[in-house]
Protein backbone atom coordinates (compact mmCIF):
# COMPACT_ATOMS: atom_id res chain seq x y z
CA UNK A 1 0.00 0.00 0.00
CA UNK A 2 1.19 3.58 -0.53
CA UNK A 3 -0.14 6.55 -0.09
CA UNK A 4 -0.11 10.34 -1.73
CA UNK A 5 -1.96 12.95 -0.45
CA UNK A 6 -4.59 11.07 0.94
CA UNK A 7 -5.22 8.19 -1.63
CA UNK A 8 -4.26 5.01 -0.83
CA UNK A 9 -3.79 2.70 -3.38
CA UNK A 10 -3.32 -1.21 -2.41
CA UNK A 11 -1.02 -3.26 -4.38
CA UNK A 12 -2.36 -6.77 -4.97
CA UNK A 13 -0.66 -9.76 -5.72
CA UNK A 14 -2.28 -10.33 -9.13
CA UNK A 15 -1.38 -6.96 -10.21
CA UNK A 16 -4.83 -5.36 -9.87
CA UNK A 17 -4.89 -1.95 -7.37
CA UNK A 18 -7.41 -0.25 -5.78
CA UNK A 19 -7.81 3.52 -4.59
CA UNK A 20 -9.21 4.28 -1.23
CA UNK A 21 -9.55 7.87 -0.18
CA UNK A 22 -8.22 7.60 3.12
CA UNK A 23 -4.79 7.28 5.10
CA UNK A 24 -2.45 4.95 5.52
CA UNK A 25 -2.48 5.24 9.61
CA UNK A 26 -6.03 4.23 9.47
CA UNK A 27 -4.87 0.73 7.64
CA UNK A 28 -2.10 0.84 10.08
CA UNK A 29 -4.47 0.93 12.77
CA UNK A 30 -7.01 -1.60 11.25
CA UNK A 31 -3.79 -3.92 10.68
CA UNK A 32 -2.37 -3.36 14.24
CA UNK A 33 -2.74 -6.84 15.27
CA UNK A 34 -0.96 -8.13 11.99
CA UNK A 35 2.60 -9.02 12.41
CA UNK A 36 2.97 -9.40 8.36
CA UNK A 37 2.63 -5.98 7.29
CA UNK A 38 4.97 -3.92 8.12
CA UNK A 39 5.56 0.12 7.49
CA UNK A 40 9.07 0.57 4.83
CA UNK A 41 8.73 3.80 4.59
CA UNK A 42 6.24 7.12 5.82
CA UNK A 43 4.04 6.69 2.78
CA UNK A 44 4.15 2.36 2.74
CA UNK A 45 2.74 -0.11 4.15
CA UNK A 46 3.76 -3.72 2.85
CA UNK A 47 2.52 -7.68 3.18
CA UNK A 48 6.00 -9.40 3.96
CA UNK A 49 4.37 -12.72 2.93
CA UNK A 50 4.42 -11.06 -1.00
CA UNK A 51 8.44 -10.40 -0.30
CA UNK A 52 10.93 -13.06 -1.71
CA UNK A 53 13.90 -10.53 -0.62
CA UNK A 54 15.59 -7.40 0.18
CA UNK A 55 18.48 -6.72 -1.85
CA UNK A 56 19.90 -3.50 0.05
CA UNK A 57 17.20 -0.42 -0.93
CA UNK A 58 14.52 -2.51 -3.27
CA UNK A 59 12.70 -5.68 -2.34
CA UNK A 60 11.35 -8.03 -4.79
CA UNK A 61 8.00 -9.24 -4.49
CA UNK A 62 7.15 -13.07 -5.05
CA UNK A 63 4.72 -11.93 -8.42
CA UNK A 64 8.19 -11.24 -10.05
CA UNK A 65 8.71 -7.47 -9.30
CA UNK A 66 12.51 -6.34 -8.46
CA UNK A 67 11.26 -3.44 -7.29
CA UNK A 68 8.55 -1.09 -5.66
CA UNK A 69 8.61 1.76 -7.28
CA UNK A 70 5.81 4.99 -7.28
CA UNK A 71 5.39 7.44 -10.03
CA UNK A 72 5.46 10.81 -9.00
CA UNK A 73 5.25 13.57 -11.25
CA UNK A 74 6.65 12.63 -14.32
CA UNK A 75 9.30 10.36 -13.51
CA UNK A 76 9.70 7.21 -10.87
CA UNK A 77 11.28 7.39 -7.76
CA UNK A 78 11.99 3.94 -6.15
CA UNK A 79 11.02 3.65 -2.55
CA UNK A 80 13.22 2.57 0.35
CA UNK A 81 13.54 -0.02 2.89
CA UNK A 82 14.21 1.81 5.94
CA UNK A 83 16.00 0.18 8.56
Amino acid sequence: MEVINKTVTCHLADGITYEVNSTLMDFEENFSDRTDFIKTHRAYLVNLGCIQAIHGSFVVTKNGHHFIESVWGQGYRFVPVTK
